[in-house]
């Protein structure tokens, strides 16, 4: 019902949150996209745009640890 709503009332989405690297990858080497992949497909099929928000912020507060902390080829 939501989704019926929001494709005949809108014509774009933002994703926030759930591209964050924070929501994607909680944990060094445990990455999931699940979630904004269902919600990609979702916009898509209501032929919508979709965007996204920033991945991380530069100010380090903001910036996950695994994030601050990677170094070398990772970094």
């Amino acid at each position: 019902m939501m989704q019926k709503w929001f494709a005949e009332w809108l014509n774009a989405a933002v994703f926030e949150q759930e591209l964050k690297y924070c929501s994607t990858e909680p944990k060094p080497g445990q990455v999931n996209y699940t979630i904004p992949g269902q919600m990609l497909e979702s916009v898509r099929s209501h032929q919508l745009v979709a965007r996204g928000h920033n991945i991380f912020w530069e100010n380090p507060t903001f910036t996950p640890s695994l994030v601050r902390n990677l170094t070398g080829p990772e970094s």
